[in-house]
């Protein structure tokens, strides 16, 4: 994995990485392991479908930290999940991990008012 872009907005700092040659398998083992990383205090893992809303909503539900790949593939199969985000805290500072399934492309949101040691995460996360 290498990083490829890293945005700041007024609140927060957006990076993002290319796979290369991973198979979706590969990717949601690598969701898993950020999930279960003790390092990583996880208060949940969001699946959204952003594009796919309606008068009603979309397709987005909230897991509890523990899952099973097979739940999380199921249910993304099921209902059309575009984003996968392990939402929690790191050094106690608010991170987002995740990887959006179109493009295959993992992605850490840090808050810039409370800034996690990005770095250090990517290399724990083995993101670099």
């Amino acid at each position: 994995m290498a990083r490829v872009s890293k945005i700041e907005n007024n609140s927060n700092i957006v990076l993002s990485y290319s796979l290369d040659k991973y198979t979706e398998g590969d990717i949601f083992d690598w969701l898993i392991t950020v999930s279960q990383n003790d390092a990583i205090h996880v208060r949940s893992i969001e699946c959204s479908d952003p594009l796919n809303r309606s008068d009603e909503g979309n397709n987005s539900f909230t897991l509890g930290k523990i899952v099973s790949k097979e739940k999380i593939i199921d249910l993304c199969h099921t209902n059309g999940i575009d984003i996968i985000s392990v939402v929690g805290t790191y050094e106690q500072k608010p991170v987002v991990i995740g990887v959006d399934l179109r493009s295959k492309n993992p992605f850490v949101t840090v808050r810039k008012s409370d800034l996690a040691d990005y770095e250090k995460l990517e290399n724990l996360m083995h993101l670099v």
